[in-house]
């Protein structure tokens, strides 16, 4: 006898001995004592007494007629197994019918905006029409791991007439795949000698900018205002925060003074700072030219510790960041660009399905008592802010089409952030966070 059941035995029992007829005189009725009863016994369901979970099935004739990629949990990833969902109104559920109306026919891939091979409508198929990877022109789009698709793929590169779809071949050509070629340990007496380094031209210095000049002029004056002000007695917890454990003004704090107070002076408060930047600039450049002059005049190279204290004398000041153009591009650029070409293979529209954990579940909402709520069945939709919002699959089945992003807030159980966009198939992973 579990816990549940023994609590359950003790409560009748108790309630065996109660007078009754007093309660009756203090106004409890006998609906009240049986409401008290049912809610005992649902808190008494918890930890090891709560029953095991089961899975809903969706009775053969109401599921979706869609044909899904599969999944590793079911151990039929690549298979082209049934969509496990509830038709909507028609033969597919609310997600594969969007996808079919655009057209029911499997295998079909069409250039986006960008000129890149995506998929388009029901591109698994229905699983009431054999399985099949090729598109209407019999090139394979779609390189399943069904044994009967691994035969036929078999028989036709065996045969010579084994053709890759746009989709496929898009995938394989991505930067940075396809086969390496292997390393060959190279003969240590065909060691290569080194060519003469390329000396590069000696770049003009840059003297120090207006802005620069004013700051030397005032960095004192605020460093010891900021650390005056936190060493009042009675200072705020702002102005004590503008100094480091040491008691010096933090650099970012005396910054902000500086950038304040010269966004305020007016053109012929600047004036000073911008004609000592021009006389730098031009000394500098002075320096560099006869230097320059007198070791193409003279064929004499100045001496490496004479070379080092001019560099220190002509020093420029970094040079702002140049702008990425069409012919450069930073590292960052590249990874972008990659992460684009990858994206651009994978279903990034949506919506897509997706399992709660079963420690999430979602309860079964009030007067759903025949059995047919499954808790971690549900929808992922991206917003238009970003978020991903995770809905159960019940209520999305049942919303209209137009659904506003408040909708989804308002319905939602959860968000889903770390996520992948499917390669294949319609569900997405992420980590999952069940809504406070």
């Amino acid at each position: 006898m579990t816990s549940s059941t023994s609590n359950t035995a003790v409560f009748a029992t108790l309630m065996k001995g109660m007078d009754t007829d007093k309660l009756s005189d203090l106004g409890v009725t006998e609906e009240q004592l049986a409401a008290v009863m049912s809610s005992f016994q649902k808190s008494t369901v918890s930890g090891t007494d709560k029953p095991e979970r089961v899975r809903k099935e969706v009775d053969p004739d109401d599921r979706c007629m869609a044909r899904t990629w599969g999944s590793k949990k079911n151990e039929n990833e690549g298979h082209g197994p049934q969509c496990s969902a509830k038709r909507c109104g028609g033969d597919y559920c609310k997600s594969h019918a969007k996808k079919a109306a655009e057209t029911e026919t499997p295998c079909c891939v069409i250039k986006d905006a960008e000129g890149k091979w995506t998929k388009k409508g029901l591109f698994m198929g229905r699983i009431d029409q054999p399985i099949t990877g090729k598109d209407a022109a019999g090139k394979w789009q779609c390189i399943w791991e069904h044994p009967d698709m691994k035969l036929a793929m078999e028989a036709e590169k065996t045969a010579g007439t084994f053709v890759v779809g746009e989709l496929e071949d898009a995938k394989r050509t991505k930067k940075g795949s396809g086969p390496r070629k292997p390393r060959v340990k190279k003969d240590p007496s065909e060691k290569k000698t080194k060519g003469a380094k390329k000396e590069k031209a000696p770049k003009a210095p840059r003297g120090k900018n207006a802005y620069m000049w004013f700051a030397a002029s005032v960095r004192a004056e605020f460093k010891a205002q900021i650390e005056a002000a936190a060493g009042l007695e009675g200072a705020s917890e702002e102005d004590k925060a503008k100094v480091s454990a040491k008691g010096t003004a933090k650099v970012g704090d005396v910054a902000k003074l500086t950038g304040a107070k010269w966004k305020g002076m007016s053109e012929g408060d600047k004036k000073p700072f911008e004609e000592q930047s021009v006389a730098d600039k031009a000394e500098k450049l002075a320096t560099f030219e006869t230097t320059q002059l007198i070791e193409k005049a003279t064929g004499i190279v100045v001496a490496e510790h004479d070379k080092v204290l001019l560099k220190a004398h002509c020093s420029p000041a970094s040079p702002p960041k140049a702008p990425a153009t069409d012919e450069v591009f930073s590292d960052a650029d590249e990874a972008e660009e990659e992460l684009a070409e990858v994206m651009s293979d994978k279903d990034t529209e949506g919506p897509w399905m997706f399992e709660i954990p079963e420690e999430h579940a979602i309860p079964a909402p009030d007067g759903d008592d025949d059995g047919d709520w499954d808790g971690t069945d549900s929808i992922v939709c991206e917003l238009k802010d970003g978020t991903f919002t995770v809905v159960p699959r019940d209520w999305y089945d049942d919303a209209p089409d137009s659904v506003e992003d408040a909708d989804y807030v308002a319905n939602m159980v959860g968000t889903l952030t770390d996520t992948t966009y499917p390669d294949e198939g319609d569900a997405i992973t992420g980590t999952y966070t069940p809504k406070a």
